[in-house]
């Protein structure tokens, strides 16, 4: 992970695999250049699931 001047990030931390949780996975995102909201572009359209979609998550068992 490395610092980086006028950009905002964060780097949450998940395990796997799901139920053992042996594995750490440092996940880094940002939003590009830090200021204020009116000085950037909008957020890309991120599909919400709202259109009638399912996401479905499960062992099967």
């Amino acid at each position: 992970m490395t610092h980086e001047a006028d950009r905002d990030k964060i780097t949450p931390i998940t395990c796997t695999p799901y139920g053992i949780n042996s594995d750490r996975l440092p996940v880094t995102a940002g939003s590009g250049r830090a200021g204020r909201r009116s000085e950037r572009e909008p957020p890309p359209f991120v599909e919400d699931g709202s259109s009638g979609g399912a996401l479905v998550s499960g062992s099967g068992s």
